[in-house]
């Protein structure tokens, strides 16, 4: 019932010569050794036989085994294996714990119990530390969204490793600090290699928002958040407002004339009211006279010797530029400059 397999690696032989005596002849001896491999051999009882024959044609068949067989009985070595916390009923980021990992018979040949990470050896002694790392991460499909047109909408996903927390995770969102979702559970990323949960955020109002993801499971009463910050930039609803002589003007009107006399001294000011953030650059322009400010106002100062009859019926401008680069409303209006008498 066994199975015979002959030993083929190469064995080392040596031989000696032993020289006659007075009483004794010339004696030969020959040895050798052979290495197999024990894991070739695998677990169980092996029975190895040696024979010696005549290095001719059929000389294996001439001889039968000149020593008995030699029973070797292999064996793997039994380990257990224990945590100082209950890591076998789950874990979460932020704890650690150190597990031993021992064996409880050697085997033979004699074996040793060592902690694996894949293929790789981890730990010393049989003794393995382990903390699971706060390693939640978060990332927004943009940090800043324009609020032009009908796109208003950021879609936020956070993930942990999955070598970081057992049982899965939920995960809950909330903007500001004011819950948007609650606990979801945690599915698999592409890679498979994070649980992860997806949370659609959008706002029609201008301002900074800071979403944050809460992951927790259900063997602790911590949890851990981090948070991400998400800027929607709302340009401002209405033209500027131009303010001349106690009057104010704005957008495009027939009805937008200004009438100063030649040699009026005052300030023209132009002003961006709204948005998210405030317009960062505006510009008030009449004829060759122009002023540019930076944020959300720009000033032109008439004197007797700017205001003249060259300005008579000229066209003055006021545009502005938002973060959103979507706002495109300016005011116009016609200056009519009178003779001073």
């Amino acid at each position: 019932g066994h199975n015979t397999v002959r030993i083929t690696e190469t064995p080392d032989y040596s031989h000696t010569t032993i020289p006659a005596t007075a009483t004794t002849p010339v004696y030969y001896r020959s040895q050798f050794s052979v290495s197999v491999s024990v894991q070739e051999l695998g677990k169980g009882t092996h029975l190895f036989l040696v024979y010696i024959y005549p290095d001719v044609t059929g000389g294996q068949r001439l001889v039968i085994p000149t020593t008995p067989g030699k029973t070797v009985t292999l064996s793997f070595p039994q380990v257990s294996q224990s945590c100082l916390t209950n890591m076998e009923q789950g874990y979460f980021i932020g704890k650690s714990a150190r597990c031993t990992c021992r064996a409880t018979s050697d085997g033979y040949p004699r074996g040793s119990a060592q902690w694996y990470k894949g293929d790789q050896t981890v730990g010393s002694n049989g003794e393995l530390d382990i903390t699971y790392n706060k390693n939640i991460q978060i990332a927004s499909s943009s940090s800043e969204v324009n609020l032009c047109g009908n796109n208003n909408q950021v879609q936020v996903t956070c993930k942990i490793s999955r070598d970081h927390v057992s049982p899965a995770p939920t995960f809950r969102f909330s903007v500001d600090g004011h819950r948007s979702q609650g606990p979801q559970p945690g599915t698999d990323s592409s890679d498979s290699n994070y649980y992860q949960s997806r949370f659609s955020f959008s706002s029609d109002v201008g301002g900074q928002y800071q979403v944050t993801c809460r992951v927790t499971n259900s063997v602790t009463t911590t949890w851990h958040d981090k948070s991400t910050q998400i800027t929607f930039n709302k340009p401002p609803q209405r033209p500027p407002q131009v303010t001349v002589a106690g009057l104010t003007y704005q957008g495009i009107s027939p009805s937008n004339i200004v009438t100063l006399a030649e040699g009026y001294t005052g300030d023209v000011t132009c002003r961006v009211e709204g948005g998210y953030p405030g317009a960062h650059s505006t510009q008030l322009k009449c004829g060759q006279l122009k002023n540019t400010g930076d944020g959300n106002t720009a000033t032109l100062r008439f004197t007797t010797d700017t205001l003249t009859r060259d300005l008579d019926e000229t066209e003055c401008t006021c545009t502005s530029q938002h973060g959103s680069g979507c706002y495109n409303k300016d005011t116009r209006f016609q200056l009519n400059v009178l003779c001073k008498f």
